[in-house]
């Protein structure tokens, strides 16, 4: 069943991040990005502790160059901006939908991070140790779906 997104349910949308981490993680992973993403434009020219005994000397072996220091930032900012653009069309689409679920697996991967996974499948990856503590597994939850079927609330049957 579809309804429409309420602003409680926008507000909830927008805290969500992808793999549950906090917004400052994701702020962090940006400004990282970004203030590398900027330094690695130099790079080619300064080095990174020394200056390269060969700079480069045309526009081709510059970009070589440059897109070698991007390369390891370059999952960091696909998670940022992939984070963004998803809690953007699931707040343009502007609908929920309410469906019904059983947790089929409940488990620590590693460390504090969990998985749970429900069927109709839906995985959840997440940190927060209190978070979906009440969930056992062959628990029935109604859930509440986003466009891009992310967990907004459940609630046990």
């Amino acid at each position: 069943m579809k309804q429409p997104l309420t602003d409680q349910d926008k507000s909830k949308i927008k805290k969500l991040n992808l793999f549950r981490l906090s917004n400052d993680w994701y702020l962090v992973l940006s400004l990282i990005g970004l203030f590398y993403f900027a330094l690695a434009f130099f790079l080619p020219y300064t080095g990174w502790r020394h200056k390269p005994i060969n700079p480069p000397t045309n526009t081709e072996e510059y970009v070589k160059q440059v897109i070698q220091w991007l390369l390891p930032i370059f999952p960091l900012c696909i998670l940022s901006i992939s984070n963004y653009l998803v809690k953007r069309v699931d707040r343009l689409k502007g609908y929920k939908k309410i469906d019904v679920s059983t947790v089929k697996l409940k488990i620590r991967l590693f460390g504090k991070l969990k998985l749970i996974i429900f069927k109709p499948f839906l995985i959840i990856i997440y940190f927060r140790p209190l978070q979906f503590h009440d969930l056992e597994k062959e628990s029935i939850v109604k859930v509440k779906l986003t466009y891009f079927r992310r967990l907004i609330e459940y609630e046990l049957i």
